[in-house]
């Protein structure tokens, strides 16, 4: 699994937008997008815990979800 992760995390295009000395916008690739949510897709997995592992939101990722479940 950290394997897969550091893949995700290396392929991650990060855009980083300042403000308040914060990032504030991230922009996934689809690919990655779609790896994460079919990680939290399997069973038992937890959405809340897939969404930590990669610091998400949990409700960012559940619209992630959707968007797989729709192709």
């Amino acid at each position: 699994m950290d394997r897969q992760r550091e893949f995700l995390q290396e392929t991650l295009e990060v855009l980083t937008t300042r403000k308040c000395g914060r990032e504030v916008h991230r922009r996934w690739p689809d690919e990655v997008k779609a790896q994460i949510a079919s990680q939290s897709l399997r069973p038992g997995a937890m959405v809340i815990e897939v969404a930590e592992r990669y610091g998400l939101k949990p409700n960012h990722l559940s619209t992630w979800r959707t968007m797989a479940r729709q192709g």
